[in-house]
């Protein structure tokens, strides 16, 4: 090869070497864009997900409830039983040990011994299962016992129409921190034993979004100011779920025979 023909396969090859690399660019490129790009419908998808699930406590306040506490049941109830410690799974390892018949090929292949040691530790396993789950128990009966214990010793007050202790129940064990947490003020007002009356303050502009969250048929976000017909829709479906929920809690909280709810 001619030093002319050998400079030109030169030039050839830095050509091809520099088409590669601005295809390798290009393509890299291109990667990056769509990673992007579904990166941005990701987090668009998020936060329409967000903003519906918001939309959804809004409405849906009124549908959560906790039990009912029946203070007479709690007054004349016997003491609760500590749990008793539980067997069950290690009596099912011994009763396989106990069982076991080898089979003829543990018996040609000399395993007789070390499976019948190995259904034995099954046995200490399951003695370690069965103090993990009454551990378990205890844990849960102690929570439970400190519950009961204590409306235990306001049940006969409560009963009797103690305003004092029926004021310490709810705020005690009062379940209105989704009404709170909201964004919603609660005032109680408690004159006799038999009804209360509740004063909501609702703040709407901080609870209900100011704006509407959609995907696009493309993935994109789409943020629209909320029309005023939809926000006063959801106020006041708000406004009615809070105060359905806070008649329901104290209903299931304590005997009243009526419940007022102001909302302000």
């Amino acid at each position: 090869m001619t030093v002319r023909g050998f400079l030109r396969e030169m030039e050839a090859a830095q050509r091809r070497a520099e088409r590669e690399r601005l295809r390798r660019e290009r393509q890299i490129e291109r990667e990056r864009k769509q990673m992007e790009k579904m990166e941005e419908m990701e987090r668009a998808a998020y936060e329409v997900e967000i903003y519906e699930e918001r939309i959804e406590n809004l409405l849906s306040i009124h549908r959560e409830c906790a039990e009912d506490i029946d203070w007479e049941w709690i007054d004349e109830g016997l003491f609760p039983i500590i749990p008793d410690k539980p067997t069950a799974n290690a009596e099912a390892a011994q009763e396989i040990f106990d069982g076991y018949e080898a089979s003829l090929f543990d018996t040609l292949f000399f395993r007789v011994g070390a499976k019948r040691r190995e259904l034995y530790d099954a046995i200490d396993v399951g003695r370690s299962m069965d103090a993990e789950e009454y551990a378990l128990q205890l844990r849960n009966f102690e929570l439970f016992f400190k519950d009961w214990e204590w409306k235990k010793l306001r049940a006969d007050y409560v009963l009797a129409g103690d305003i004092e202790v029926i004021k310490e129940v709810i705020e005690t064990i009062g379940p209105f921190r989704d009404i709170t947490d909201l964004g919603s003020q609660l005032k109680f007002i408690l004159e006799t034993s038999s009804q209360i009356e509740v004063d909501l303050e609702v703040k709407g502009k901080e609870v209900i979004p100011s704006e509407v969250k959609t995907l696009l048929k493309t993935g994109k976000l789409s943020e629209k100011k909320m029309p005023v017909m939809r926000f006063n829709e959801l106020y006041q479906d708000y406004i009615c779920g809070c105060a359905i929920r806070i008649a329901r809690e104290l209903f299931a909280l304590l005997p009243f025979e009526k419940v007022f709810v102001h909302a302000v």
